[in-house]
């Protein structure tokens, strides 16, 4: 997250400059009550944004706040009533909850762990508590003392380290987020609940639908996807803070005629090292330079066989597109269901198609205008961190077990 973390903010603040006129933007609240199902996690959206949100219920007794959901990071990250620079609704009280201990620390060397994420410089040890900083580079930020208390997700409690925050950037939140929960490899939470919970299966599963979304916890419901599940495994598990991935290249295709398909290989150099990342904490899919560039020449390559597809051949009086960050309004349903796929191809012979529905982001305004851009954007250094579009295009799940996640397709019961 921390690496798109800047891009992510840009772009909301251009889509919020650039399509603010006489015409207000609408953003329906996509908010669903909380479930207690035990394995079944609803996970709540907002139209037009790209943040997942779960509930969860800390201390004892119980608090309930909603919590922006996050594949790249580890702590759960909760403002606490006292907490300068925090604009939540509701805010974790110390003073409420029973079982909230005290991280003890007598030296540095005893806050190395999870807590500190990828840098143990992030820790420090002051007035016998471990407390940790994370930053982004957006500039946004945390301050956060470390206690242990209970947080149940769904039917699950488990006793985990919380970062109770006592200062925050005024960008760091926005509602309805009351706070975030690293859900990574090294997730605080979910290790804990998969050790003290040892009849959980060491796996979880996501799919974002047009309207919300389900999380499972220690299961894979059918209901959520259909087909078979591919399997893909991890690479570098020796730094677990993301799911990394190995993704071999890009294929664009007309959806009448995928022998006509255009490859765009990922240097391999990419792969194997960290430098292809899931990441729900990004709004876009974001590739390297020479990996956007390729997509773009690919896209030029198709046009040549006569399709007029609408910001990939035919472009505006300056020869501006998709690819130039142009912005198409109110294109019709035929000119959409046109639209060619683009699909990335995993290692283990994994692959995941885009329809235009993924790969083009809208904006609706209150008039009934709708907006569309490209969900590619170049990322600020060579590495593919695969956000939103890929997130809600299918079923995602993460087996712990055998290091390695899994795709499918989704169903209609992901809303």
């Amino acid at each position: 997250m921390a690496s798109t973390k800047l891009l992510l903010m840009l772009v909301v603040l251009c889509s919020a400059l650039c399509l603010v006129s006489s015409n207000s933007f609408s953003v329906s609240r996509r908010i669903k009550a909380p479930e207690l199902s035990k394995r079944t996690i609803p996970i709540m959206t907002e139209f037009g944004e790209i943040f997942y949100y779960i509930s969860l219920h800390v201390g004892n007794p119980p608090q309930h706040l909603l919590v922006t959901l996050d594949t790249g990071s580890s702590l759960i990250g909760l403002p606490t009533t006292t907490c300068t620079g925090c604009t939540q609704m509701e805010r974790y009280n110390l003073t409420l909850t029973t079982s909230s201990i005290p991280f003890e620390c007598n030296d540095i060397s005893q806050c190395y762990s999870r807590t500190c994420g990828a840098t143990p410089a992030r820790c420090r040890c002051q007035a016998n508590e471990c407390q940790t900083t994370t930053r982004y580079s957006d500039g946004s930020f945390w301050n956060a003392t470390i206690v242990y208390d209970d947080v149940r997700i769904g039917g699950y409690w488990a006793h985990v380290p919380i970062g109770a925050i006592s200062a925050a950037s005024a960008n760091m939140f926005r509602a309805p987020s009351e706070g975030i929960i690293g859900m990574s490899l090294s997730s605080e939470w979910l290790n804990a609940l998969f050790k003290q919970h040892p009849e959980v299966n060491p796996l979880w599963s996501i799919c974002i639908g047009a309207d919300g979304g389900q999380m499972t916890l220690g299961n894979l419901d059918a209901n959520l996807y259909r087909g078979p599940i591919g399997w893909t495994q991890f690479v570098e598990l020796e730094k677990p803070f993301y799911y990394s991935v190995s993704l071999e290249n890009f294929k664009i295709y007309p959806r009448d005629n995928p022998k006509l398909a255009e490859t765009v290989l990922v240097p391999s150099d990419w792969n194997g090292n960290g430098s292809v990342l899931v990441d729900t904490g990004a709004s876009h899919i974001f590739v390297g330079q020479e990996v956007y560039d390729g997509l773009r020449s690919a896209m030029k390559a198709l046009c040549s066989h006569g399709y007029q597809w609408i910001g990939f051949c035919l472009l505006n009086d300056k020869g501006e597109g998709f690819f130039e960050s142009y912005r198409y309004d109110n294109l019709t349903v035929e000119q959409l269901d046109d639209m060619p796929i683009f699909e990335l191809n995993f290692s283990d012979n994994v692959s995941v198609q885009l329809t235009w529905e993924e790969y083009l982001i809208e904006r609706a305004y209150a008039d009934g205008m709708r907006t569309f851009f490209l969900g590619f954007l170049v990322a600020s250094k060579p590495e593919i961190n695969l956000g939103d579009p890929f997130i809600r295009s299918s079923f995602l799940a993460f087996d712990f077990t055998n290091g390695r996640m899994g795709v499918a397709a989704k169903t209609s019961a992901c809303d």
